[in-house]
């Protein structure tokens, strides 16, 4: 499937760029206020562990396989490199995140131009992507800069398409070679990049290969594309010595709800519904997911189809993690604004077919554009403002409570903390510990107390010991 001389004519369509650069602006003008949001949770994590942590143990336990529970070498890397250049400043690690999030933007419009002639549904897709209000926190949160793996397999998409696209073996290779390098970079940042897997087979087979399914040489290119997979897994699970549960996938009863409640953010991304309300909305964007690939299969859109099947395959890792995060539509998103521009130009093909011209279609299409563009920067925008101040704003208003009371703490000293806000408590307080050892290294011990026992736990402070109970107000 080559780019034909309609599409390379309307690729110098001065639309298309502008769709791009408006998604970009939206895009920043909707994470603004991220730039100067504090360190929160898993943040002190990273960031005392790259201080505090001789820097060969440091590497050795990022690149070893089965040391930590969660084996993204790239991922932990990226925190040496980045408090090494920002140290304490917040806005460098936004800025690394917001950076992420435009490539990511570029290469979504890069793909969507790829697969459709014509500015409408790239335009549509780019601005879907950039703006959509869900999955606004794997951009405003530090500790995410592991979106780098969806640019990564973007990428990996666009050079796989030029590879098996190419006229010469040379070219070819060098293409492949290209594809596999950046999906095995993303597959360090995150397991789930691993999405991109069926995403390349269903483009290849359903779209460029079609006509050639029963030729065995048409599979060899996938090749390459399974070893990769099968060398991660081999590696991830320490050649199987490892178990299964050691990864973040957990297959059971929770998936259908689950995928009910990501379609739900997806398609409909209102806040405050109930779990019960967010099911009953995803099973009906379920049915329109399903309604739609029938269509395609019927009406032989193979596009829409595989697009269709890159989405369903990219909810997979996400519905069967334990519990649930709006986080982690970040990268299914992609692939849900590239499925719904395909849907786009299928509707309009149909429309183009009953003597609709072409000129109602391009302004249905910037109406909707515009609308998205709009709307989605404005919700983003409010989202991520209350999330902010629910959550990062807490956690530093802790952190300013704490260091005004106590500007030192005594070596060895043990700090009983209570009235912790819930963020700081998680993973069995491992958050708390550090945010107190990145502010007070010489620290021993730090104890969360119930409220009910601080004046109990008072009364038997040691000489260096300090208790500290949180006033939640805020002026």
């Amino acid at each position: 499937m080559t780019l034909g001389a309609d599409t390379q004519e309307r690729s110098r369509d001065p639309r298309a760029a502008l769709s791009l650069i408006v998604a970009v602006a939206g895009a920043v003008a909707a994470h603004w206020r991220a730039l100067s949001s504090p360190f929160f949770a898993d943040d002190y994590v990273y960031l005392y562990s790259v201080r505090e942590r001789p820097f060969v143990a440091y590497v050795k336990d990022a690149l070893v396989p089965g040391v930590t529970w969660e084996w993204r070498p790239l991922y932990f890397l990226s925190f040496q490199l980045t408090y090494r250049l920002f140290g304490d400043a917040v806005i460098g690690y936004h800025l690394v995140n917001l950076g992420i999030h435009i490539a990511a933007i570029v290469l979504v419009w890069r793909l969507a131009r790829r697969f459709v002639a014509g500015w409408e549904a790239g335009a549509l897709a780019v601005t879907i992507f950039a703006v959509h209000p869900t999955g606004f926190d794997a951009v405003a949160w530090i500790s995410s800069v592991n979106i780098a793996a969806l640019p990564l397999t973007l990428a990996a998409w666009l050079a796989f398409m030029a590879a098996v696209e190419g006229r010469t073996p040379c070219r070819t290779w060098q293409h492949h070679v290209l594809a596999l390098g950046l999906l095995a970079l993303a597959l360090g940042f995150h397991e789930t990049a691993a999405t991109a897997f069926p995403a390349l087979g269903f483009w290849y087979l359903l779209v460029f290969a079609r006509g050639r399914l029963r030729t065995l040489r048409t599979y060899y290119p996938l090749l390459p594309y399974v070893l990769l997979a099968a060398a991660y897994m081999l590696l991830r699970t320490q050649l199987f010595s490892a178990p299964l549960a050691r990864t973040p996938f957990a297959f059971g009863s929770q998936i259908v709800p689950h995928a009910y409640q990501y379609l739900q953010s997806g398609f409909w991304p209102a806040a405050g519904l109930t779990p019960a309300a967010a099911v009953a909305v995803g099973r009906i964007c379920a049915g329109v997911v399903l309604a739609v690939l029938v269509a395609a299969l019927l009406g032989r859109h193979w596009l829409l189809t595989a697009l269709v099947l890159c989405f369903a395959s990219s909810l997979l890792p996400f519905v069967s993690l334990l519990g649930l995060a709006e986080r982690y539509w970040y990268t299914p998103r992609a692939y849900f604004a590239l499925m719904a521009s395909a849907a786009f130009h299928a509707g309009a093909a149909v429309a183009r077919r009953h003597n609709v011209h072409r000129a109602l279609v391009s302004t249905v299409a910037a109406a909707l554009a515009s609308l998205i563009a709009v709307a989605g920067t404005a919700a983003t925008s409010a989202r991520l403002a209350d999330w902010v101040y629910y959550w990062p704003a807490v956690h530093q208003h802790w952190v300013d409570q704490l260091r005004h009371r106590f500007p030192a703490l005594p070596p060895g000293s043990t700090l009983y903390v209570t009235k912790t806000p819930g963020q700081l408590v998680i993973f069995g307080d491992a958050v708390l510990r550090h945010t107190v050892s990145y502010y007070y290294p010489h620290v021993a011990r730090v104890v969360n107390v119930p409220p009910h026992e601080a004046e109990r736990v008072r009364a038997r402070l040691g000489p260096s010991d300090r208790l500290f109970a949180y006033d939640m107000r805020r002026e």
